[in-house]
């Protein structure tokens, strides 16, 4: 693809398709780079464009998009200062472009990197002194990572702890029920248990069936799955040879 200086003021690249002057850069349409092409190539004839524009793409078109296209091109000049009407379309030939149009290549944009080879180690030191300027820019993305990581230790280890924690309390708790009722987990699983008030309803269902607590017994409340059991322990509170006997108190309401 080519490049071209239009009127010495400004650039055209038909491989980025843009127009281009001083800091202003203008964007062109697929077809808008193609007919401005051929027009700074020379005589481009109406049937010619159509063809390219859009025939070689199995277009088919009126002549009113050939001439919409040909204002669009005109105006993307005027808005870099070009007169449109340098586009001037000749009878029985086509369009052509009356002003001045240079080809540019490639090979003459380089101009900086010989001057840096001519400087020899000064060169050499610039570039190194760029390059060290730009090393320690790495670093803090490597630092964050490792905060990162190790926040997230940290964090693992805080949850493992309370894990540790959390089986322990389980651990001692079935293991304070299982040396209570060593009897009631054995047979029917861990239940809830709460000590009878002397004023419990559950020593009046005692009483009824003519139970009582003798000295030192003591009486628990147990339910398991909406079914209660009352309990007159007696022994040494919390060791292995507390023995109770448990009632079933919907045996006692029906009794």
């Amino acid at each position: 693809m080519k490049k071209y200086l239009i009127e010495d003021l400004v650039t055209f690249d038909a491989h980025l398709m843009t127009l281009a002057h001083l800091d202003q850069t203008t964007e062109l349409t697929t077809n808008e780079s193609e007919l401005l092409q051929m027009v700074l190539d020379g005589i481009a004839t109406k049937a010619a464009v159509i063809e390219r524009v859009w025939g070689s793409k199995g277009f088919v078109v009126t002549d009113s998009s050939y001439h919409q296209l040909v204002r669009s091109v005109r105006n993307r000049l005027e808005e870099h200062g070009i007169s449109g009407a340098l586009i001037k379309t000749l009878p029985r030939q086509g369009l052509r472009f009356l002003g001045s149009a240079q080809a540019l290549t490639d090979a003459a944009t380089p101009v900086t990197q010989p001057a840096l080879a001519d400087q020899g180690e000064p060169a050499d030191e610039a570039a190194l002194a760029l390059l060290t300027q730009h090393e320690p820019q790495s670093a803090p993305p490597v630092g964050r990572a490792r905060n990162w990581r190790r926040r997230l230790r940290f964090v693992e280890r805080a949850l493992l702890a309370g894990l540790v924690v959390w089986v322990g309390l389980v651990t001692w708790k079935m293991i304070s029920i299982n040396d209570r009722f060593p009897w009631l987990t054995g047979h029917f699983g861990v239940h809830t248990h709460a000590h009878v008030t002397p004023r419990s309803a559950g020593l009046k269902l005692l009483a009824s069936i003519g139970v009582r607590p003798g000295p030192g017994e003591r009486v628990y409340e147990i339910s398991r799955n909406g079914d209660r059991w009352l309990a007159i322990c007696a022994g040494t509170r919390h060791s292995s040879d507390e023995r109770c006997t448990t009632y079933s108190t919907r045996d006692l309401t029906t009794s």
